[in-house]
């Protein structure tokens, strides 16, 4: 594998000269699209971003713009259908900064077409690198996250990994893989962060890739509603992890102690307060995606609980959690927490049902 773009100053960026505060982010499909804007805000904020795809022209003119920008980036040529590429691209990474903290697994394809149509190798190639091209990131960086401790896989699913519309049958079955992957990938990981992200209609060259003419032209009709890549390197939560968990701990702290005043704390005073039985088909948790933050347990007063914080969507968080004690049994719990600028909660919303 060649190096389209690798700077050759001395003041190139390695191991030792990684701030604390930086991170090293790898991105596939970084030559255009959402790739390519998140290279761009992810360098401006400061971190390493290590980029792969094929079009090592685009790459190099990326990089050479971040650099010129005082940003620090490093081009690598990547087919994520290739295994062994995607070993190169991380071993790039890893042999130059010495860590790979991230991992945005973005690249990929959506030729469109109905299936009657019968567009069977496109159908093949979207698996490969929608499916197959996630995986091989995963298990590229997987021994180096786990060796180092820690680290966060961000794969680009699609609202279509959500839903199913005529023509999208195979591409919604590939992002709906990657969801299922991700979430799996999550509960097996105590040291990683898994998140997914599912944009919509975005303004990208997907759809360059759709070969019925059709269903291209109908497609990009939309483009004038479509998001712009752009925004999607911009995605941030407006509730930090770091007012999540103090709200959660608070929250069961005051409620297995039954101190009603530090529960009334907990919350501003207009906040919604709602309880159901839980249903194991909420479309809720579906419809909020964004990723896995981590699992504490909990014991106190003759409690056990444990929660996991599955999801932060703008200001709401969906939580998950399990309680048990002697006399009552087990309880599954599912919260919604949509929490203020100050980490109060204005809408809690609860499902409860007894194992």
């Amino acid at each position: 594998m060649t190096h389209p773009s690798t700077p050759s100053t001395p003041s190139t960026p390695s191991a030792s000269s990684t701030s604390s505060t930086s991170k090293v982010v790898l991105i596939t499909g970084a030559s255009s699209g959402i790739g390519e804007a998140t290279a761009r805000r992810l360098a401006a904020a400061g971190h390493h971003v290590v980029l792969g795809a094929r079009r090592t022209d685009r790459l190099a003119a990326l990089t050479k713009e971040i650099e010129s920008q005082s940003g620090s980036a490093l081009a690598h040529e990547l087919d994520v259908t290739d295994p062994a590429s995607t070993q190169s691209f991380v071993a790039a990474a890893h042999d130059r900064y010495g860590r790979v903290d991230v991992l945005v697994n973005n690249a990929g394809v959506m030729p469109l077409s109905r299936l009657d149509a019968l567009r069977v190798d496109e159908w093949n190639h979207m698996i490969d690198v929608n499916l197959r091209g996630v995986l091989h990131g995963i298990a590229a960086v997987l021994p180096i996250m786990s060796a180092q401790g820690g680290g966060h896989i961000v794969n680009i699913s699609s609202v279509s990994g959500l839903r199913v519309d005529p023509t999208a049958a195979v591409y919604s079955a590939t992002k709906h893989a990657v969801r299922a992957l991700s979430e799996g990938l999550r509960q097996e990981s105590r040291e990683l962060r898994v998140t997914v992200i599912s944009p919509g209609l975005t303004r990208s060259e997907l759809t360059d890739s759709i070969g019925d003419s059709t269903v291209r032209d109908a497609v990009q009709g939309q483009m004038g509603i479509a998001i712009p890549a752009a925004a999607i390197g911009k995605a941030a939560p407006m509730v930090t992890e770091q007012q999540v968990r103090a709200w959660v701990e608070g929250y069961v702290r005051a409620w297995t102690s039954s101190s009603k005043k530090d529960i009334t704390a907990l919350f501003t005073p207009q906040a919604e307060y709602h309880e159901r039985p839980y249903e194991t088909d909420w479309i809720g948790r579906e419809a909020i995606i964004d990723g896995w933050l981590g699992r504490t347990p909990w014991q106190e007063g003759g409690w056990e609980f444990e929660w996991s914080v599955l999801t932060i969507n703008g200001d709401t968080a969906a939580i998950e959690g399990t309680g048990r004690y002697k006399e009552l049994g087990t309880f599954a719990n599912l919260w919604t927490v949509t929490l203020d600028k100050n980490g109060k909660c204005t809408m809690f919303r609860m499902w409860n049902n007894q194992i």
